[in-house]
């Protein structure tokens, strides 16, 4: 999940599709689902998160 967290925040240009993939996760809607378990949101609501600094 670590690796995932790093491919959806905001500075990744990368599809969720491709993250997913990149994760090892068969499709995004799995992905999703164990995404938002972990980090309590969405990859896309991560992504467009405001940042800190």
């Amino acid at each position: 999940m670590a690796n995932a967290h790093h491919g959806a925040n905001g500075t990744s240009s990368l599809p969720l599709i491709d993250v997913a993939a990149r994760a090892g996760f068969q499709t995004q809607q799995h992905f999703t689902e164990v995404f938002h378990r972990y980090a309590r949101c969405t990859p896309q609501a991560f992504r467009h998160r405001p940042t800190i600094g």
